[in-house]
């Protein structure tokens, strides 16, 4: 099975996995993982605009960059688990100063549910979806499109860029980053 048929899983661990020590850090005032955060969201951004810059001279070359494009939306989700769970920290914290207990406790409960699963939908879900404008793939295939529209419709190059399937020695299936590697050789063999 190709892997892009799978719902990807790493990007949204990693980001979930990285919001409780960004907290702890910043609770502890080291700051250091909020800019490291920062860094690779600056790091992935650069990786796209130069990948899809040199998209059309050396394919090969742009699909790793757009591959590390993935580390910008992953930091924004550290950060932004990070975020909710100090949301949920600062409303506990003031529902237990303002109101009694029974009612404090089942206020923070739903507005720590409000927070975590918002956060949940909007911006893990975009990790985790496949089909979301943030997966590498879709943005590969995307620029292969814009990029090289040139090809004769009955080409293997032409496959490689708008077909699920290119019909090669061994076939090329879906857009996994090894099946889009093997495209971009064969579009660089063509346009070299």
């Amino acid at each position: 099975m190709d892997d892009e048929e799978q719902a990807p899983k790493s990007p949204k661990v990693l980001a979930v996995a990285a919001g409780p020590g960004i907290y702890y850090a910043a609770v502890r005032e080291a700051w250091w993982p909020l800019w490291l955060s920062g860094v690779l969201f600056v790091v992935g951004a650069i990786c796209l605009l130069v990948g899809l810059g040199v998209i059309h001279r050396v394919p090969v070359l742009a699909v790793w960059l757009i591959q590390l494009w993935l580390t910008a939306p992953v930091a924004i989700g550290a950060v932004a688990s990070a975020g909710a769970i100090w949301a949920v920290v600062l409303a506990q914290t003031h529902f237990k100063r303002t109101l009694p207990d029974a009612d404090g406790d089942t206020l923070t409960q739903w507005v720590s549910v409000a927070i975590l699963g918002g956060l949940g939908w909007l911006i893990l879900g975009l990790l985790s979806d496949k089909e979301s404008p943030l997966w590498p793939a879709r943005i590969t295939q995307k620029a292969f499109v814009s990029s090289f529209a040139g090809f004769d419709h009955t080409s293997i190059e032409y496959q490689a860029v708008n077909e699920p399937l290119v019909r090669v020695d061994p076939e090329i299936r879906g857009w996994s980053l090894h099946a889009r590697q093997r495209r971009a050789w064969l579009i660089f063999d063509k346009i070299r």
